[in-house]
């Protein structure tokens, strides 16, 4: 089950079970995830906990050997030290597939580009316009307790004057089947039960009674700079963080889940009525997700 603000706002006539940080309305909509190309089985690696410091980084990915240099160019993933158990995924966008193992989706108007002149880490990133989408799924029989996902993200700025409208989209995102928690950007939109423009961090569950969170991020993301953004989420208990290289954006509690599955998104992903924005480049993705 896909949860958005558009469906909660149209159920909220409906009967539901209020909790102590929802908004007092009821999610749901059957969805399917994008089921365009290339779905691959995440690596076996590990993880510690979600909202922990200590994460793959290519801070401590070992220094490249004289020899390794004879050998050609080495790519940001081929550097990145994997975790001891767990499940990691790492895509650089440095090849010739677009979706480096992740699935693909792309809506009128969405468009997703290999960009050779702007990256974070050579050789190539890959920028998405419209609502065009990146996907990533890890599986497995036991429940998840925590995902952390990292992504670089260089949005361009748009100019002229530019309509508010009351939609979002959402930059980057991870879900279950019955919950999501995402980084969306609004102009206009209510967020918080006021008009407001900037990035937002939103969270919505829908296992049995439903309930939404959203919470206002003063931080906003530079244009055209890397931003090392991360969303981390502890589904056993909802505790999730958010950081614009390295600094707090977000730190508190969302919504908790029990699957078994979860997936993260990267794209800008249309909700309503969906503000206009640049092109957004994205580099160096890493996701790592630990189990009960």
């Amino acid at each position: 089950m896909r949860l958005t603000s558009t469906m909660i706002a149209s159920t909220l006539a409906a009967t539901c079970m209020s909790l102590a940080f929802v908004l007092g309305a009821c999610l749901g909509e059957d969805a399917t995830l994008p089921s365009d190309t290339n779905v691959a089985d995440a690596a076996p690696a590990s993880a510690t906990d979600a909202g922990s410091t200590t994460s793959p980084t290519e801070d401590a990915a070992p220094k490249p050997t004289a020899d390794a240099a004879d050998a050609g160019p080495t790519t940001f993933c081929a550097t990145v030290p994997k975790p001891d158990g767990g499940q990691f995924f790492c895509a650089d966008f440095d090849g010739a597939n677009l979706g480096e193992g992740m699935k693909t989706t792309l809506p009128d108007a969405g468009t997703i580009t290999r960009v050779t002149d702007l990256h974070y880490s050579p050789p190539a990133s890959v920028a998405l316009r419209g609502p065009a989408t990146l996907t990533w799924e890890a599986t497995g029989a036991q429940r998840v307790k925590s995902i952390d996902a990292r992504v670089r993200v260089n949005p361009a700025a748009l100019g002229g004057a530019v309509p508010a409208t009351t939609g979002s989209i959402a930059i980057l995102e991870v879900f279950t089947g019955d919950s999501h928690v995402s980084l969306r950007y609004t102009r206009g939109g209510t967020v918080e039960s006021g008009t407001y423009t900037g990035f937002y961090v939103e969270g919505s569950t829908c296992p049995n009674a439903c309930a939404l969170m959203q919470k206002r991020i003063l931080p906003s993301l530079p244009f055209n700079v890397w931003t090392d953004v991360r969303l981390s989420w502890d589904l056993t208990d909802g505790a999730t963080v958010v950081t614009f290289d390295g600094a707090p954006a977000f730190n508190g509690t969302t919504v908790p889940s029990t699957s078994t599955k979860v997936t993260t998104q990267l794209g800008l992903e249309e909700n309503a009525s969906s503000p206009l924005v640049g092109q957004h480049a994205f580099d160096d993705l890493r996701v790592w997700v630990q189990r009960l």
